[in-house]
C-alpha cells in the first residue's frame, strides 16, 4: 500500500468504488482511459508498434497515416480467444480466479483509389471503417482470509458516528441521496444497530437517548471474510479514417473515432462468525452486494503522417485530441443477513439507482520510427505518451473535488512498444513486446499499476489472401482495498495475467 492519502471526496470515491454513492469514481476514468488495443494478430505479434509502418487496420486508431500504405481494397476481421487470471493476496491469503472470453476484437473494410501509373503527387487516397477493440473487462479477483482486527461492519459504523447521523436518518427520504448506500442496507438488515446512554439496544422509548451506533459483532469476534469482484465488458471504437499517399513519400491520415462503453460488475463480500467470545453474539453470517453497470459513448479525433526517409527507414507522428465519453450509470446494493437468534434472516435491497456523467479522456502523442531491412521484414519501435492529468469529469460543479485529485495526484503514463517482423514467404513470423507506466502517484492507491506484455505471431501471405495469429502475454500489478474509511482498511495486493490468442483473415481485392 503507498503511504499517504489525497484529501476530498474525490479520494474517498478512489479508496473504495463500491461504497460511491454514483457507483463510479476516478479509478474508472483512468481504466478507461489506458487501452491495450487487440485489432490485428499483425499488429499485436509485433506488439503493437504499427505507428511508422502502416498497411494494417489497427493503425486508424492509432496512427491513421498507415491507412495511406493500402496499395489495394481490403476486407478483414479477428477472432480473440482469451484468459484472465486474477491474482489477490489478503492477509497473506493468495488466490487466483481465472476469467475466459471469446469476442470480436475488429473488422474492416479498406478502399483504394490509387493511380498506379503515377510516381508523384497524390498516389494513393484511402478510406476505412473500422470497428478496433481498445480493451477488454472480463475479470474476476477473489480475497478469502480470516480477519481478527475488524469487520466491513466497523468501517460502515465508524463512518456512521464520524458523521453523527441518528436512527431516524435511516428513514428520511432523502437518505439515499446524501449517504453511503452499503451503510444503510447494513442498517435496514440490522447489521448496525443503535444504542442508547446506558449501553443497551435503542428502542425509540419516550425519555430514551440515542447514544451512537454499534455492530452487532460482539468484541473480539472473529470472522471469515470473502470478496468476490466479477466484471464484464468492453471498450470499443469505430474508426471513419481518410489518408493520402504523396509521392509514396509523405503519408497524411484523419480518423474519426466513435467509443462505445459496455461494463458491468458484481461486488459480493461476504462474513461468517467463525469465533465468539461471549454468548450474546447472535450474527451467523452476512452478505453485502453491489451490482452496477455503465454503458457509454464517446467522440475523438486523431491526426497522424509517416515520412517515408528512404527505403529503409520510415518516422511516424500522431495526435489524439480527448475523447469526450458520456457515461450512463445504474447500480443498486443488497444486505443479507443471518442471525442464530430472533428473526433467522433480515434482508434489504436498495431501490435502483442511477447518475450520467460525461468525462474527458487525456491528450495523447504518439511517435514512431521504422527501419526495413530490404524484403526481409522490418524493426519497429513506438513511443506514446498520454497526458493522465488531463483527464476529468465535465460536471465541474459536482465534481470539482476528483477533478482536483487527478490533476493533482496522477501522473502522464508513457508506454514503449517494440517489434520486429522477418518474411520468409508466403510465411511470416513476428514477435515483440511493451511496457507501460502507472498513472497513480504516490498519494493514491494503484489498482492499475505498471503493465508488460510480450507477444508473438506468424502469418500466411498469398495473392488476395492473408492469414494471422498472434498470442499476447500481459502482466499488470496493483492493489485491491475491500473497505475503508480512517483508519479501518483492509487492502490486498492483485497480479493480473492474461492470456490472449488472436486470429485475423483478409482478402485484397
Amino acid at each position: 500500500m503507498r503511504k499517504g492519502t489525497a484529501l476530498g471526496f474525490g479520494l474517498a470515491l478512489a479508496l473504495l468504488c463500491s461504497s460511491s454513492l454514483y457507483a463510479q469514481d476516478i479509478n474508472d476514468l483512468l481504466l478507461y482511459s489506458h487501452n491495450n488495443p487487440a485489432a490485428t494478430a499483425r499488429s499485436v505479434g509485433v506488439g503493437g508498434a504499427m505507428g511508422a509502418i502502416g498497411g494494417d487496420f489497427s493503425t486508424l486508431s492509432t496512427n491513421p497515416a498507415g491507412l495511406g500504405f493500402y496499395r489495394s481494397s481490403e476486407l478483414a476481421g479477428t477472432l480473440n480467444l482469451g484468459v484472465h487470471i486474477g491474482t489477490e493476496t489478503y492477509r497473506k491469503q493468495t488466490y487466483a480466479t481465472p476469467s475466459f472470453n471469446a469476442d470480436l476484437g475488429g473488422l474492416a473494410l479498406v478502399l483504394n483509389f490509387g493511380k498506379r501509373e503515377k510516381q508523384e503527387g497524390l498516389i494513393d487516397f484511402n478510406f476505412g471503417i473500422a470497428y478496433n477493440q481498445l480493451a477488454n473487462y472480463d475479470y474476476s479477483y477473489t480475497a478469502h482470509a480470516t480477519n481478527e482486527e475488524h469487520s466491513y461492519l466497523d468501517a460502515l459504523t465508524k463512518e456512521a458516528q464520524t458523521l453523527r447521523l441518528l436512527p431516524s436518518t435511516f428513514d428520511r427520504n432523502d437518505v439515499f441521496s446524501a449517504y453511503n448506500w452499503f451503510m444503510i442496507a447494513a442498517r435496514k438488515a440490522y447489521l448496525i444497530e443503535p444504542v442508547n446512554t446506558h449501553g443497551k439496544p435503542w428502542e425509540g422509548k419516550t425519555g430514551e437517548t440515542f447514544d451512537h451506533f454499534r455492530t452487532v459483532l460482539e468484541p473480539g469476534e472473529i470472522v471469515d471474510q470473502k470478496q468476490v469482484n466479477s466484471t464484464t465488458g468492453h471498450l470499443g471504437e469505430v474508426d471513419f479514417s481518410i489518408a493520402m499517399n504523396f509521392s509514396n513519400r509523405l503519408f497524411l491520415g484523419v480518423t474519426l473515432g466513435v467509443q462505445e462503453l459496455y461494463r458491468s460488475w458484481v461486488m459480493k463480500h461476504t462474513e461468517v462468525s467463525t469465533f465468539t467470545p461471549s454468548p450474546a453474539s447472535t450474527l451467523d453470517n452476512f452478505v453485502l452486494q453491489q451490482q452496477a453497470k455503465e454503458e457509454g459513448m464517446g467522440v475523438n479525433l486523431k491526426v497522424g503522417t509517416v515520412l517515408r526517409a528512404n527505403d529503409y527507414l520510415r518516422f511516424g507522428l500522431a495526435f489524439h485530441t480527448p475523447t469526450v465519453l458520456s457515461v450512463e450509470t445504474s447500480f443498486r446494493v443488497q444486505a443479507d443477513a443471518y442471525f442464530k437468534s430472533g428473526t433467522p434472516r433480515c434482508y434489504f435491497e436498495t431501490p435502483k439507482g442511477a447518475n450520467k456523467y460525461t468525462f474527458y479522456e487525456p491528450f495523447r502523442a504518439l511517435g514512431s520510427v521504422g527501419l526495413f531491412l530490404g524484403s526481409h521484414g522490418f524493426l519497429s519501435a513506438d513511443y506514446v505518451f498520454s497526458y493522465t492529468p488531463l483527464t476529468r469529469f465535465a460536471d465541474v460543479s459536482v465534481y470539482s473535488n476528483d477533478n482536483e485529485v487527478l490533476q493533482n495526484d496522477t501522473k502522464p503514463t508513457h508506454e514503449v512498444r517494440a517489434g520486429v517482423e522477418f518474411l520468409l514467404l508466403p510465411f511470416v513470423f513476428r514477435a515483440g513486446g511493451g511496457y507501460r507506466t502507472s498513472p497513480y502517484s504516490a498519494k493514491l492507491y494503484e489498482p492499475y499499476g505498471d503493465s508488460w506484455y510480450a507477444t508473438a505471431g506468424f502469418g500466411m501471405a498469398f495473392d488476395g489472401f492473408y492469414f494471422d495469429v498472434a498470442y499476447r502475454h500481459s502482466y499488470q500489478s496493483g492493489e485491491g482495498v475491500l473497505y475503508k474509511y480512517a483508519d479501518i482498511a483492509a487492502t490486498s495486493e492483485r497480479k493480473t495475467f492474461e492470456g490472449l490468442l488472436l486470429s485475423t483473415i483478409g482478402f485484397r481485392f
